[in-house]
Protein backbone atom coordinates (compact mmCIF):
# COMPACT_ATOMS: atom_id res chain seq x y z
CA UNK A 1 0.00 0.00 0.00
CA UNK A 2 2.88 2.38 0.74
CA UNK A 3 4.33 1.74 -2.70
CA UNK A 4 0.97 2.58 -4.30
CA UNK A 5 0.81 5.88 -2.38
CA UNK A 6 4.42 6.60 -3.26
CA UNK A 7 3.63 5.99 -6.95
CA UNK A 8 0.55 8.23 -6.67
CA UNK A 9 2.65 10.99 -5.00
CA UNK A 10 5.28 10.66 -7.74
CA UNK A 11 2.64 11.03 -10.48
CA UNK A 12 1.20 14.15 -8.80
CA UNK A 13 4.67 15.59 -8.30
CA UNK A 14 5.69 14.99 -11.91
CA UNK A 15 2.48 16.66 -13.14
CA UNK A 16 3.16 19.62 -10.88
CA UNK A 17 6.62 20.06 -12.35
CA UNK A 18 5.16 19.81 -15.82
CA UNK A 19 2.55 22.47 -15.02
CA UNK A 20 5.26 24.78 -13.67
CA UNK A 21 7.31 24.33 -16.83
CA UNK A 22 4.37 24.95 -19.16
CA UNK A 23 4.64 28.78 -19.19
CA UNK A 24 8.34 28.53 -20.00
CA UNK A 25 7.61 26.16 -22.86
CA UNK A 26 4.95 28.50 -24.20
CA UNK A 27 7.32 31.45 -23.99
CA UNK A 28 10.03 29.59 -25.84
CA UNK A 29 7.56 28.25 -28.40
CA UNK A 30 5.95 31.58 -29.24
CA UNK A 31 8.65 34.28 -29.01
CA UNK A 32 7.38 35.96 -32.19
CA UNK A 33 3.72 36.10 -31.15
CA UNK A 34 3.82 39.78 -30.10
CA UNK A 35 5.55 40.73 -33.36
CA UNK A 36 3.00 38.86 -35.42
CA UNK A 37 0.20 40.57 -33.50
CA UNK A 38 1.68 44.02 -34.22
CA UNK A 39 2.11 43.24 -37.92
CA UNK A 40 -1.43 41.89 -38.27
CA UNK A 41 -2.79 44.91 -36.42
CA UNK A 42 -0.85 47.58 -38.32
CA UNK A 43 -0.96 46.10 -41.82
CA UNK A 44 -4.56 47.20 -42.51
CA UNK A 45 -3.66 50.72 -41.36
CA UNK A 46 -0.74 50.86 -43.80
CA UNK A 47 -2.92 49.61 -46.63
CA UNK A 48 -5.61 52.13 -45.71
CA UNK A 49 -3.02 54.94 -45.96
CA UNK A 50 -1.99 53.83 -49.44
CA UNK A 51 -5.64 53.63 -50.42
CA UNK A 52 -6.25 57.18 -49.15
CA UNK A 53 -3.18 58.30 -51.13
CA UNK A 54 -4.68 56.66 -54.22
CA UNK A 55 -8.00 58.44 -53.69
CA UNK A 56 -6.23 61.79 -53.24
CA UNK A 57 -4.24 61.30 -56.46
CA UNK A 58 -7.34 60.31 -58.40
CA UNK A 59 -9.15 63.40 -57.08
CA UNK A 60 -6.19 65.54 -58.15
CA UNK A 61 -6.09 64.03 -61.65
CA UNK A 62 -9.84 64.49 -62.08
CA UNK A 63 -9.86 68.12 -60.92
CA UNK A 64 -6.71 69.54 -62.55
CA UNK A 65 -6.68 70.04 -66.32
CA UNK A 66 -3.73 68.39 -68.02
CA UNK A 67 -2.65 68.05 -71.64
CA UNK A 68 -1.44 64.44 -71.50
CA UNK A 69 -3.43 61.52 -70.15
CA UNK A 70 -1.92 60.03 -66.98
CA UNK A 71 -3.14 56.45 -67.52
CA UNK A 72 -3.52 55.87 -63.79
CA UNK A 73 -5.56 52.70 -63.50
CA UNK A 74 -7.38 52.58 -60.12
CA UNK A 75 -7.18 48.78 -60.18
CA UNK A 76 -3.40 48.72 -60.72
CA UNK A 77 -0.87 48.94 -57.87
CA UNK A 78 0.15 52.57 -57.35
CA UNK A 79 3.75 51.97 -56.34
CA UNK A 80 4.70 49.75 -59.25
CA UNK A 81 2.60 50.87 -62.20
CA UNK A 82 1.47 54.47 -61.86
CA UNK A 83 3.59 56.89 -63.92
CA UNK A 84 5.25 59.64 -61.90
CA UNK A 85 4.63 58.04 -58.50
CA UNK A 86 7.39 56.99 -56.09
CA UNK A 87 6.44 55.23 -52.87
CA UNK A 88 8.22 54.71 -49.58
CA UNK A 89 10.59 51.74 -49.45
CA UNK A 90 7.97 49.66 -47.63
CA UNK A 91 5.34 50.56 -50.23
CA UNK A 92 2.86 52.01 -47.76
CA UNK A 93 2.79 55.70 -48.76
CA UNK A 94 3.28 57.94 -51.78
CA UNK A 95 6.57 59.75 -51.27
CA UNK A 96 7.06 61.64 -54.53
CA UNK A 97 4.96 62.92 -57.40
CA UNK A 98 6.80 63.85 -60.63
CA UNK A 99 4.72 64.74 -63.62
CA UNK A 100 6.90 66.74 -66.04
CA UNK A 101 5.50 67.38 -69.51
CA UNK A 102 1.99 66.38 -68.48
CA UNK A 103 0.78 69.94 -68.97
CA UNK A 104 -0.82 70.53 -65.58
CA UNK A 105 -2.52 73.90 -65.21
CA UNK A 106 -4.53 75.63 -62.52
CA UNK A 107 -4.62 75.59 -58.73
CA UNK A 108 -4.21 72.47 -56.62
CA UNK A 109 -7.70 71.53 -55.50
CA UNK A 110 -8.51 70.91 -51.83
CA UNK A 111 -8.80 67.29 -50.68
CA UNK A 112 -6.22 66.09 -53.16
CA UNK A 113 -2.44 66.49 -52.82
CA UNK A 114 -2.82 68.02 -49.35
CA UNK A 115 -3.88 64.58 -48.13
CA UNK A 116 -0.55 63.00 -49.14
CA UNK A 117 1.12 63.15 -45.71
CA UNK A 118 4.38 61.53 -46.83
CA UNK A 119 4.82 63.70 -49.93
Amino acid sequence: MFQGNQQHWYNLHSHTLHAEQLPMKLCSTFPLLPSIFVIVTLLPLALADLNSDKQALLAFAAAVPHGRKLNWNPAAPICSSWVGITCTSDGTRVLELRLPAVGLSGPIPPNSLGKLDAL
